[in-house]
């Protein structure tokens, strides 16, 4: 495949913001272990600079240590301690999850033996750290809570006049992590491993410590990397392997269509698995749509090509094939992937079709007989039920909606039903919380809200224009992930 791409992205991670990190060291050390006379040399606190919001203690000690810190807020009893380093003579302490222009303390920990078989833990010194102002291109954030609400951490992306950043904050709306990209941000995922893993500008794959450390760059093929194909919408990683939603065009009598697909990598970014659309729904003269071909999404890569399915989330089912949402279809539909297996005779079979005129009838004890429209983020949840993110972009309100299916009789019903007040025409998500809360983001408005079960708005949070840009165009979201900690 050839691809242009748009400028090179150059040095992707953005080095230009401004900070102002009050930088300290913790007084030299040096004193024996009371029981084995190592020592812990002095600790240098270390600002980041792409980010306010992200320091790094430093020491070395003279045998192989672990180290931690315990940080709070200079004169609060709340405290976070970090993970522990692995054992090591030189640490560095990633701390974040700090908020802007406030004061800290953190007290640093080193475990290291006794001289008796066992280990001791030593507190080996003291930091103050003094945390800047935020970026002035960041998007403002702000935060309500009308109930007790699960959410304590939401993961979104935030772009305005140019500033694109990913972005953590809590529950009141303080922004308490951000990591700065002078590319744009497509897909991103929280893995099981607490990384950050996102695509840039369509070709670059990057997955990411939230302390900075890039762990995988994948470049596109022209700049010698692995990835051949634009990449869109979803990118996740599972039992290893990571998994992305591709774009390419291809001819079918005549007319240039978008072909979506999925990739498949392992971590030394050997391509493992790939499937086309186009292998399983060949004629897309057969499949006829009633929202626009000319998507403005791809018009800047594929001209004129027509968008006929817009696969838009990606996820595997519990029987371990594909389930795959096509915006542009108004369907969800499952492909078996043989077994993760291309010379299966199985492998790209369409299982079933669900959607308006598909495989499902709606069953007798349905709440609602609407189907869902423009729909995003269709997956199944633990116990076989669908949860998806329905835009309904022909009806005043967004909703998310979960559905049982049973492929026995061929019905399905939609279980539990949640209108959004809010016109979400585009992007968009919704997870389950720990007592079945909806999160529902609605993308284009830029706005989080976690509802009870009983359908009550019990929390939300909002971006906004950043200081810098009072007149700029209201940001937009991708999606957000809650998350329960900031050190997974």
């Amino acid at each position: 495949m050839s691809v242009a791409i748009h400028g090179w992205i150059g040095v992707m991670l953005a080095g230009l913001l401004a900070w102002t990190p009050g930088a300290a060291l913790g007084a030299p050390i040096g004193a024996p272990a009371a029981k084995a006379g190592w020592t812990v040399s002095s600790i240098e606190l270390v600002p980041d600079p792409l980010s306010v919001l992200r320091f790094s203690l430093e020491l070395h000690s003279s045998v192989p240590t672990r180290a931690w810190a315990v940080f709070g807020e200079d004169g609060s009893d709340e405290t976070v301690t970090t993970s522990a380093t692995t054992l090591s003579r030189d640490h560095s302490i990633g701390i974040w999850g700090l908020m802007a222009e406030r004061d800290y303390i953190a007290t640093v920990y080193v475990e290291g033996p006794d001289g008796l078989g066992g280990v001791e833990t030593v507190e080996a010194g003291v930091v103050p750290i003094s945390v800047g102002h935020l970026p002035p291109g960041l998007v403002q954030v702000s935060a309500a809570s009308f109930a007790p609400h699960d959410t304590r951490y939401v993961l979104f992306d935030g772009e305005c006049d140019g500033f694109e950043a990913l972005i953590i904050a809590d529950h009141q709306g303080n922004i308490v992590w951000y990591q700065p990209f002078n590319a744009d941000i497509g897909a991103f995922d929280f893995t099981d491993e607490g990384t950050v893993l996102l695509n840039l500008d369509y070709l670059v794959l990057v997955e990411m410590e939230l302390d900075g450390t890039v762990l995988r760059q994948w470049l596109s093929s022209e700049d010698g990397g692995p990835i051949n194909e634009y990449i869109h919408h979803e990118v996740f990683k599972q039992d290893g392997l990571y998994y992305v939603i591709t774009a390419e065009s291809y001819d079918w009598d005549g007319v240039t269509y978008i072909n979506d697909g999925v990739q498949v990598f392992d971590e030394d970014a050997t391509l493992v698995l790939e499937w086309d659309m186009a292998d399983t729904l060949a004629d897309p003269t057969l499949y006829p749509t009633e929202h626009a071909y000319d998507c403005e999404f791809w018009n800047d890569l594929f001209d004129s090509a027509a968008d006929w399915t817009h696969a838009n989330s990606l996820h595997i089912d519990r029987d371990g094939n594909w389930l795959i949402s096509l915006r542009h279809q108004d369907a969800v539909l499952k492909i078996n992937n043989g077994g993760m297996d291309e010379s299966s005779p199985d492998f790209g079979r369409l299982e079933w079709w669900l959607g308006e005129g598909g495989d499902f009838a709606w069953g007798p004890d349905t709440i609602s007989s609407q189907w869902f429209e423009m729909q995003h983020h269709a997956r199944t949840l633990e116990g076989g039920t669908l949860l998806m993110f329905d835009n309904a972009n022909s009806a005043a309100s967004a909703r998310v909606i979960t559905m049982n299916l049973d492929t026995s009789t061929w019905q399905t019903e939609i279980t539990r039903e949640q209108t959004l007040d809010l016109y979400c025409e585009s992007r968009s998500s919704v997870y389950l919380t720990e007592h079945d809360h909806f999160l529902a983001t609605c993308g284009p408005v830029a706005t989080i809200r976690e509802y009870s079960l009983e359908g009550e708005v019990i929390w939300q949070l909002s971006a906004s224009e950043p200081t810098s840009c009072p007149d700029c165009v209201r940001p937009t979201m991708y999606r957000s992930i809650p998350l329960d900690t900031l050190y997974p």
